[in-house]
């Protein structure tokens, strides 16, 4: 348990990718020198083994993933206060009176549950020194252990009858993975009913065709003509031959791939009606047939954008893109070609549509960057002095970056400086803090001042961060911070100190690894007791993990340090 000590944070992130078998005794986890096992049983008890560099547990804490925790005792931790939430899942134990568990493995502690827990997370575990000791949740994988096996998975500890063999008989073997996602897949690659490590040609479902020794799938002469294949339009010579146009020896229903010899084949042959009369002859991709061609129905072969749909067909014959951007309008005619603009609105009047106009006022300057679109030569108002009337054109009239129509303070560059929700352009004290109240005092020479809500009176140049609240204004005698409270606590908790003099103090929260959460108060504070509190969240307001903290005091006459206990 923790013996006045501190709980370190490591999250445990568990993917469950197989069946999990769960652990029946601590004792029987694996060994480790460096990081601690934890195993949920199948009666819900959680079982542990520490690293071999670890002498006892002072304190612990986990999250149960799945089903729900009623309640939490017994085990090792039998001597030690041990608490559970249900609404979370998390469940830790302590103990102030410097209890500790010095069993190196066993059942750390027994779980209540209704529903069926899956494994634990973010687990937590200190020796009694408070120093953190890594644990990791371990999770028992059954499946395949048999290595000869298709499924074979080298993590899987426990045989669950599922492994899959290879037949070489039928041409059946292995995928080769040995993470259990391993499967049985054909040896015959060609499909010739050879499986590969008895086939010549394993890729050659013809097995060299032409008897030259050269498999098909790198024989460049199939049929051994003396003509390579990719300038061959017969493979195989045909001795019975039941129509042979060009009297090529190739039958031209089963093996020529062009009848007429034209030079196109015949699947790009568009005369429906003879197939081998058909010709490009001014290759521009329209084919000059006399009747029942799809593309040129003129006859005439034009192609003006080279788009290889001829003229007559095509619905943009100047636009080689065809309307790129699907606005019904073919790029030769577009304003903005690359962008949808069925409105083809132009304002300018320049080559660019608006939508895809860089320049709308053509002053040179980009539109991202110009605050005034167009040029204005009758102003009412120009705050900036930018050209354009603020009322009508000026989209950001302060210059600080930020669109009117997004800024807070249209016309206050320095966009309410000191956070009291008073633009700096109407604020009469603009270094006061938020909440205070701006008013001339008479009795300060009519400086103006603000006032706190305690009634305490500071005036505009003052630098002082009151980010704590002054409960009592009278001169303490020392420094001093005390107990938060409550503690433990959740949502929040309450920090009182003492400033006995004008002084730089800060009051700064850290975790157990020395990395700072958040500052709480900082600057130069006068005499007084203040009040702070801590919303558990960091100084990005971020909510913080369960655990121990620590929080130092530091004045002008030296540190104070104290800790505090935070229970989600």
């Amino acid at each position: 348990m923790i013996k006045r000590s501190f709980i370190r944070l490591f999250l445990c992130s568990l993917t469950f990718s197989m069946a999990i078998a769960k652990m029946v005794d601590g004792c029987d986890l694996p060994d480790s020198e460096i990081i601690g096992k934890m195993s949920l049983g199948d009666d819900g008890s959680v079982y542990y083994k520490l690293p071999s560099s670890a002498q006892s547990i002072g304190g612990w804490q986990f999250n149960v993933v799945g089903g729900t925790v009623n309640s939490a005792s017994g085990g090792e931790s039998a001597s030690m206060t041990v608490s559970s939430n249900s609404s979370s899942g998390m469940v830790m134990a302590f103990s102030l009176s410097g209890a500790i568990i010095s069993e190196s493995c066993g059942k750390l502690v027994e779980l209540d549950m209704t529903g069926v827990a899956t494994g634990l997370s973010e687990i937590v575990v200190s020796d009694a020194a408070g120093i953190a000791i890594l644990f990791d949740y371990y999770v028992a994988l059954s499946g395949c252990t048999n290595p000869n096996a298709c499924n074979y998975n080298s993590s899987a500890t426990i045989e669950d009858s599922s492994c899959i063999y290879p037949d070489a008989t039928n041409c059946i073997g292995c995928s080769g993975e040995s993470d259990g996602t391993g499967t049985s897949v054909s040896t015959d690659a060609d499909s010739d009913g050879i499986c590969d490590n008895f086939d010549d040609c394993p890729f050659d479902a013809d097995n060299d065709f032409d008897t030259d020794e050269l498999c098909g799938d790198v024989d460049t002469d199939d049929d051994g003509d003396g003509v390579l294949d990719v300038a061959d339009d017969c493979l195989t010579q045909d001795g019975s031959l039941s129509a042979d146009f060009d009297s090529d020896g190739c039958d031209d229903l089963d093996e020529d791939l062009d009848d007429d010899n034209d030079g196109a084949l015949d699947d790009n042959d568009t005369d429906s009606n003879n197939p081998n009369i058909c010709h490009d002859n001014d290759n521009d991709g329209c084919d000059e047939c006399e009747s029942g061609s799809v593309k040129d129905i003129d006859n005439d072969g034009l192609d003006s954008d080279g788009d290889d749909t001829c003229d007559v067909g095509d619905t943009c014959p100047l636009d080689a893109d065809n309307d790129e951007d699907g606005d019904g309008i073919c790029g030769d005619i577009d304003n903005c070609p690359s962008t949808s603009n069925v409105n083809q609105l132009n304002n300018d009047n320049d080559q660019d549509g608006d939508l895809c106009d860089d320049d709308d006022d053509n002053d040179g300057v980009l539109d991202v960057a110009d605050d005034c679109l167009t040029a204005d030569g009758n102003l009412s108002e120009d705050f900036d002095s930018d050209g354009c009337d603020d009322y009508d054109e000026d989209e950001d009239d302060d210059n600080d970056g930020i669109l009117d129509g997004v800024d807070a303070c249209p016309i206050d560059a320095d966009n309410d400086e000191d956070g009291d929700g008073v633009c700096g352009n109407i604020d009469k004290c603009p270094g006061s803090p938020a909440g205070a109240i701006v008013y001339s005092d008479d009795s300060n020479c009519g400086n103006v001042v603000y006032e706190n809500e305690y009634g305490i009176l500071f005036p505009c140049t003052d630098d002082q961060t009151l980010s704590a609240n002054n409960i009592n204004n009278s001169m303490p005698l020392e420094f001093e911070i005390s107990q938060n409270y409550p503690n433990p606590f959740n949502p929040s908790t309450n920090i009182s100190f003492n400033v006995a003099t004008v002084s730089e103090i800060s009051l700064i929260v850290y975790d157990l690894s020395g990395k700072e959460i958040i500052t709480l108060a900082s600057g130069t504070y006068t005499p007084g007791t203040y009040l702070i509190n801590w919303d558990a969240v960091n100084n990005m307001g971020e909510a913080v993990s369960s655990g121990m903290y620590v929080y130092r005091y530091a004045t002008s006459s030296g540190v104070i340090t104290k800790k505090m206990l935070y229970l989600k």
